[in-house]
Order: C-alpha cells, then structure tokens, then sequence
C-alpha cells in the first residue's frame, strides 16, 4: 500500500522532500497516526484524497502500521550523511 501510494511523494522511507513545480511533500516519519489518517482522506495542499472507498481503513492503518515501523528503524538519510550504520 505505502509502495503504490505513498512514496511517489514521501519516498520509500516516508522521509519526503522535492517534488516538481516548487512543490515539496512534507516528513511522515514521527507524526502522531491520526494526522496521518486525516491526511489520507483529506488530501492537504496538493496531496490526492484516498477515500474509503480508494483506500479502505483496514489499509490505511495499514499504512500507519508500516510507517510505525519506519519509526523505530535507522534512517537510511542519517546513514548516508556519515553516521555510523550497522557494523560500524
């Protein structure tokens, strides 16, 4: 679900960043789940809706679930910016 949806935008660790036309998708990673929900059926700024009917709630959560575990993994960005990584 994160794959098909989400990182377009957010890229594949919810980290966002650029998009084209001076647009840029805001940071996923440590924000509160029910933001992240409301976001899904809201669609702020330029993002699209996903409403129960595109993305039933089960998957939504879904979506929640995953970037939750993103959460508590390293970020590939630090590691990339001369922080240590696994074995160092």
């Amino acid at each position: 679900m994160f794959l098909a949806n989400c990182t377009a935008c957010h890229n594949f660790e919810g980290s966002g960043g650029a998009m084209p036309r001076g647009g840029f998708a805001p940071k996923i990673r440590g924000v509160d789940s029910k933001h992240i929900y409301e976001a899904m059926l809201t669609g702020p700024q330029s993002m699209d809706t996903f409403s129960d009917g595109n993305i039933p709630p089960e998957d939504k959560k879904a979506v929640i679930a995953y970037l939750e575990t993103l959460d508590k993994a390293p970020s590939l960005q630090r590691l990339h910016a001369g922080q240590p990584g696994p074995g160092q």
